[in-house]
């Protein structure tokens, strides 16, 4: 949670490139992905470290970005079990910064440099770069000072490369940052013969740049220069020969990049939230070996037991929050299997068929069924209640209420301002019936207004937009006193997508069909699965074009299902979810994620499946590299959040 999960209108950030899956073909796994846990305080600008089975992170920041103030540096020193996250220590703290630099060796995690902020907030800025470094004693639980370095250095990083201690880049700030001045040396220690800092002449300035090492290669990546231009710069130092030597460009930019060695490869990430690995030496280019779930920058990747950890940073200044999320990825390991799934608290939040948007960094959720019964439909059994889960943080507020109490209502975003949610299923006081008003959410209002309504009464249909209107596709009309309670709707409706009611179009689909996934792609509406008359499964698959009006039946997936999602994601569509018949004819939630090229008019099948306990009355919604899916429908109170992994062209830049 696309999960900007995450740019701030979606969760759907940049366009994929994918790789295998020919028609009838499964298609290449990404690497295998999954989530160890939740950061106890999100931040950015961190040091991080993984040693002997535990996760260690110091210092970093928390308050707004560029609003300095010494109230947003809390100075934690912590380590969380890279095994089970829920395992928290909170250990002696060293001095209170952000930009500091940790690295391990010999199983003791050493700290260099950084920034310490001594104003209050509201104050001038007073920045300060610290020439401090020191050693941690896991065992003792202990620090020991180091000998400071020539100058404080912060922006900067560190790593180990054999005994020396190797530090590139920074720049140290005496009070603010208009009088700063850019580290043009690389400093080495060699903690095994002791001695102090020498610095060797480094043919760059640049901060917010990272460091890996492998056993005899210091990789320096990207960064800022005192010009404000982004560099993708890769260079590699010997610290034996004191020689630098250009490597091959890091296909992004290289802002805020973390970066981490495992073994002879090195692995990097940057805003775009690509994992790429490149082998000093051995490679001419950068390898793709993973989208992540939440792209970020300003973070840490750390190696654990082969795997890169992913943890900490921001997406940028219009994504409220930090991130809390700690990815685990396996390069080199294929995807598949049952896909990463986070369970977060919840009370009072509806089991099913809640209206749902992601817009702003945040997942927003209004009514929806309070059981998880399939049809109980009291009228207490409904809820109007609104909430918001930003994504970055993972953390709840309170939003509007609906106007009314609702499940099942149909919605989209419109634009990044407003997000529509149409007809729907509730009791009217007396039964339970289909419902045809329309209500607009101003998100930045938190606000809820009434948009018109729609020409008749539907449920379980399809809501999307194209060109200057919204369109209503199928679904049904249920009224429990009619002498025939279930109306299936064939016509379509629009509406203009600044409001106003909707009317027919004159269209019609070529055959009943409710609770299907529906989605729009380069001017094709797609609808697959549902249910026709009798509560029969609809086989067949069509598309709509909504320039000819025509309509064309495109191919079938492996199975017919029932309350499926359609998303639309990098130019194919993904179906999800629903109810398939297993071989002995009953209905059952189907973990497959079967993938539409509209080109081949083909369908294959992703190497990851839904788990079965996430799998019921779940969303799917675009992230930046997969799809993002949630449920509340467990037997406990909660939400499952999860992440289907895609797969892209190796050497690709998303």
């Amino acid at each position: 949670m696309t999960l900007s999960l995450l740019v701030p209108s979606s969760l759907a950030l940049l366009p994929l490139a994918f790789a295998g899956g020919g028609p009838g073909e499964p298609a290449a796994p990404p690497a295998a992905t999954d989530f160890l846990g939740l950061l106890p305080r999100a931040v950015t600008s961190f040091g991080a470290e993984v040693s002997d089975g535990w996760l260690y992170v110091l210092g970093g920041y928390e308050g707004v970005p560029h609003r300095y103030s010494r109230e947003g540096q809390p100075g934690d020193f912590y380590r969380i079990g890279t095994v089970d996250a829920r395992n928290l220590e909170l250990l002696p703290p060293w001095i209170r910064t952000q930009g500091t630099a940790l690295t391990t060796h010999g199983g003791r995690l050493y700290a260099v440099g950084g920034m310490r902020i001594e104003n209050a907030a509201g104050e001038p800025e007073d920045l300060r770069s610290i020439p401090d470094a020191a050693v941690f004693d896991p065992v003792a639980r202990t620090w020991t000072e180091l000998p400071p370095l020539p100058a404080g250095r912060s922006s900067h990083d560190a790593d180990f490369v054999g005994d020396v201690l190797c530090v590139a880049g920074g720049w140290r700030l005496s009070g603010d940052k208009d009088g700063s001045a850019w580290h043009d040396t690389l400093l080495m220690l060699d903690v095994a013969a002791g001695g102090d800092w020498v610095e060797v002449p480094a043919p760059f300035r640049r901060r917010a740049l990272a460091t890996a090492a492998t056993a005899d290669t210091l990789v320096v990546v990207g960064g800022m220069e005192p010009g404000r231009e982004v560099s993708s710069q890769v260079l590699f130092f010997d610290p034996r020969a004191r020689a630098w030597s250009q490597g091959p460009d890091f296909p992004e930019r290289g802002f805020g990049v973390a970066a981490v060695g495992v073994g002879e490869r090195v692995y990097a990430s940057a805003f775009d939230g690509v994992l790429w690995s490149l082998e000093p030496g051995v490679d001419g280019a950068w390898r793709r070996e993973a989208g992540l779930f939440a792209p970020r920058f300003f973070h840490q990747l750390v190696a654990a037991d082969g795997d890169v950890l992913v943890l900490g940073g921001i997406q940028g200044m219009d994504v409220p929050g930090r991130i809390r999320l700690i990815e685990r990825l396996a390069p080199g390991v294929p995807g598949g299997g049952d896909a990463p799934v986070m369970r977060l608290p919840s009370e009072g939040l509806a089991k099913n068929r809640f209206a749902a948007f992601v817009q702003g960094g945040r997942l927003h959720l209004f009514g929806g069924n309070l059981t998880t019964d399939q049809h109980d439909f009291d009228p207490d059994s409904f809820t109007a209640r609104g909430v918001s889960l930003n994504l970055q943080t993972l953390r709840w507020a309170p939003a509007a209420d609906l106007p009314v109490a609702r499940q099942s209502l149909s919605t989209l975003v419109v634009g990044d301002a407003v997000g529509v949610a149409a007809g729907g299923f509730g009791h009217d006081g007396e039964v339970a019936r289909s419902h045809a008003e329309v209500y607009a959410y101003d998100f930045e209002a938190d606000a809820w207004s009434s948009r018109g309504s729609l020409a008749r009464p539907r449920t379980q249909f399809a809501l999307v937009e194209h060109g200057d209107f919204l369109w209503a596709f199928g679904g049904l009309d249920y009224h429990p006193h009619r002498a025939e309670p279930f109306e299936l709707v064939l016509d379509v409706e629009r509406a203009p997508v600044e409001g106003g009611d909707f009317v027919p179009t004159g269209v019609a689909l070529p055959a009943p069909r409710r609770a299907f996934g529906g989605a729009v792609l380069d001017g094709r509406m797609f609808l697959v699965g549902g249910m026709r008359e009798d509560f029969a499964q609809v086989e067949s698959c069509h598309a709509f074009d909504f320039e000819t009006r025509a309509w064309t039946e495109i191919a079938r997936p492996a199975r017919p299902r029932v309350s499926p999602e359609l998303v639309a994601h990098g130019g194919r569509l993904y179906l999800c979810g629903g109810l398939s018949r297993d071989a002995s004819g009953e209905l059952r939630p189907d973990p497959t994620v079967e993938v539409y090229d509209p080109g081949a008019d083909a369908w294959s099948v992703l190497p990851t499946r839904v788990p079965e306990a996430s799998l019921r009355h779940a969303r799917f919604f675009p992230a930046a590299h997969g799809l993002a899916f949630v449920t509340a429908h467990l037997p406990e109170a909660g939400l499952d959040l999860g992440f289907v992994p895609l797969a892209a062209e190796d050497g690709v830049s998303d």
